[in-house]
């Protein structure tokens, strides 16, 4: 911090620094009366210009420490810059949509022969489709045969299309002039042997496999070792007539 030092100056030093600035005093040019004499005035002697003076503040200030010598300048503190922390990544949330329906399924095409649904029973379908193939995997183990299951969905659905096409042209022939073993291609069931018994006179299970047997055929068929799935289908005609369409496969 800059000191304040209060100096006391001599009142006959101010008075020779203010004659050196003023030069000497005039003389007096008016002459003295008679008889009378004016004293001499003294002379002052004005010390020469190169004379210089020293003030005593210099010493003062030389004798303080370099840091007090020098006023400090005051500046505005500089802006602060904040720095923001970075965002945190982002996590693209996943979301999942359900869909508004079921996923659609491509239904194969009814057969323009169709006519009428079955008027018999579900659960009285399902029993004798049951039964038929009990009664043929008794036939198959007399012959040391393995027994047939149950074929898919779509095998199914191929047997149900025969029973109806065979209402409206009986034989293994179907309306449209093809084999039976084109209906496996229109329901995409692969196979790489195929037979066909068919059955329109008897309605119980125990006469429907009987009468298979006593046909060579259908026979045949039944005990062929190389089947290992089955599927029958019925339809009811509107005549009243049942028709049965029992469907072997030998899976690829």
């Amino acid at each position: 911090m800059p000191r304040c030092r209060a100096i006391s100056v001599p009142l006959a030093l101010l008075v020779l620094v203010g004659l050196g600035a003023c030069g000497s005093l005039p003389k007096n040019t008016n002459p003295a009366p008679s008889g009378e004499t004016y004293p001499t005035m003294p002379t002052f002697t004005v010390p020469p210009p190169s004379v210089a003076y020293t003030s005593p503040f210099a010493t003062e200030l030389s004798t303080l420490p370099a840091t007090e010598q020098t006023i400090p300048t005051l500046s505005a503190p500089a802006a602060q810059t904040t720095t923001k922390p970075p965002a945190p990544p982002t996590t693209a949330r996943v979301i999942t949509t359900k869909p508004s329906t079921k996923p659609t399924t491509t239904k194969p095409p009814v057969p323009a022969t169709t006519t009428a649904p079955p008027v018999i029973a579900g659960y009285r379908i399902v029993w004798a489709q049951k039964e038929i193939l009990r009664l043929s995997n008794i036939e198959r183990d007399k012959a040391g045969l393995l027994p047939l299951t149950m074929g898919s969905d779509s095998l199914q659905s191929a047997a149900n299309t025969r029973a109806r096409e065979a209402s409206v042209r009986w034989g293994h022939t179907r309306p449209n002039g093809l084999g039976f073993v084109s209906v496996f291609t229109q329901y995409f069931v692969l196979y790489q042997g195929a037979g066909e018994n068919l059955s329109k006179v008897h309605e119980q299970p125990e006469q429907i496999v009987a009468a298979w047997m006593a046909s060579p055929t259908h026979k045949a068929n039944i005990l062929n070792p190389k089947y290992e799935e089955v599927c029958m289908g019925f339809y009811r005609a509107e005549n009243g007539a049942a028709y049965w369409a029992q469907l072997f496969l030998q899976p690829i």
